[in-house]
């Protein structure tokens, strides 16, 4: 062989390797799913999000950064139903085809969920910021993101088969330790007669169904549409009503409606993240709910 050919079997084999060995990049649209892709994927993957975990998921800005960040990525987790409309221009505008819809990497984790508020028949705007798969916070249900990291592990498995066995071994130890939150969690709310509560958004049904609380009313008379005078007062009524006396609010909206609805009801404002970096305490996904589940089943108990 000469020396030539040599050269050029030696760079061949280098550039092949680390191809090989190399981590997937993946790209979340959300801050949990970061977290739950990186603790399924380790070090076999690298995994940034496109959205803070401060931020509405229904209201994110493209940019051009996250452009940039798709243009190189391996496989694009969303959460899907509709949730995230700005991931599709900005994975648009990326030109990589590998993560378009239909290719090995575009991954939505809604498969495998039980989904709540499906819409049957047609819809139109003044129905409001309506969802017609179904009510895509499903993530704030344990047990599903018990499903999103199985169907994380699948799919790196597919696209990594070498280390599949590693994938569903960290998707199972995964399992246990949110399984085991889950027990701890269902304890906090034993003994509390009252569970009905008023959300800002119509975002805790799936929370909801799993600790066995009772969502009164939204503060929204829309999904979508802010909080009305007159809206307020028929929620006040349902209250009173119902005896309801904590009001949940994610930290991206604004909170001086809830405060203005407490002070007419005697209730408390609970303020929550619903994704990872949302809150101090939001340092990963088991963490997120936790705070949650902490701060909801104590405000319950006053």
């Amino acid at each position: 062989m000469t020396r030539k050919r040599m050269t050029w079997c030696a760079a061949a084999l280098v550039a092949w390797l680390p191809l090989a060995a190399q981590p997937l990049k993946v790209v979340t649209t959300l801050e949990f799913l970061r977290d739950i892709a990186q603790t399924v994927g380790e070090d076999r993957v690298t995994v940034q999000s496109l959205a803070r975990g401060t931020q509405d998921p229904h209201f994110v800005e493209p940019r051009p950064s996250m452009v940039t960040v798709l243009r190189d990525a391996d496989v694009l987790i969303r959460i899907g139903m509709g949730l995230e409309p700005w991931a599709d221009s900005a994975a648009e505008a990326s030109r990589n085809g590998k993560i378009r819809f239909g290719r090995e990497g575009y991954l939505d984790v809604s498969q495998g969920v039980e989904k709540l508020d499906v819409v049957e028949g047609k819809i139109d705007g003044r129905a409001g910021h309506v969802h017609p798969e179904g009510n895509p916070h499903y993530w704030l249900d344990p047990e599903n993101g018990i499903i999103i990291a199985r169907t994380i592990a699948e799919r790196f498995a597919v696209l990594r088969p070498e280390h599949a066995a590693d994938f569903g071994r960290n998707a199972d130890a995964f399992a246990r330790e949110l399984r085991a939150d889950m027990e701890r969690w269902q304890g906090m709310f034993t003994g509390i007669k009252n569970r009905s509560i008023v959300t800002f958004h119509k975002s805790w049904g799936y929370f909801a169904a799993r600790f066995g609380l009772n969502v009164v009313a939204e503060m929204e008379p829309l999904p979508g549409v802010p909080p009305s005078a007159k809206h307020l007062a028929a929620v006040a009524r349902t209250m009173h009503e119902t005896g309801a006396r904590v009001i949940l609010v994610e930290v991206f909206y604004p909170e001086r409606p809830a405060r203005s609805l407490a002070a007419r009801t005697g209730a408390a404002v609970v303020r929550v993240a619903t994704d990872v970096g949302g809150s101090p305490e939001a340092t990963g996904y088991r963490a997120m709910l936790d705070s949650t589940v902490r701060a909801v089943a104590g405000a319950l108990s006053r």
